[in-house]
């Protein structure tokens, strides 16, 4: 995590540049989004099986995906920036756009670069992220 301006740089950023070359770090960042991209879209499968059943987002499955966008928004900056990729990248399946979107929305949720990629995804996403919110 980058210091802000007039803040002092975070003790465990210090820490961690330092055990880690620059290489290994980025690869382990990448690989964490990868996989809390993996969980979530699990859970994604979950939820369009609730709202295709014309049911609400069950209160488990949003308890669930918590702690991913929690831990997620520790490191914004990484998290943003390997989303982005992620995003921007080939996914296996359309529905794989969930977890880029939802973790975009909720770190970014007035970007309109986010709400335009977003607003470009299936329904079935769309859908699923509507039904995530409050």
């Amino acid at each position: 995590m980058s210091a802000s301006a007039g803040q002092p740089p975070d003790p465990t950023s210090i820490a961690v540049a330092r055990l880690l070359p620059s290489a290994a770090r980025a690869a382990w960042e990448r690989a964490f989004v990868v996989f809390a991209c993996d969980e979530i879209n699990g859970l994604y499968d979950r939820i369009s099986a609730a709202l295709a059943d014309r049911q609400p987002c069950p209160p488990a499955l949003k308890q669930r995906l918590l702690p991913f966008l929690e831990a997620l928004s520790w490191d914004r900056e990484v998290a943003i920036r390997q989303t982005w990729r992620i995003a921007k990248g080939d996914l296996d399946r359309p529905e794989d756009a969930f977890a880029p979107a939802l973790i975009l929305s909720v770190l970014l949720p007035e970007d309109a670069d986010v709400a335009a990629w977003v607003a470009a995804r299936p329904p079935g996403v769309q859908q699923a992220l509507t039904a995530f919110r409050p």
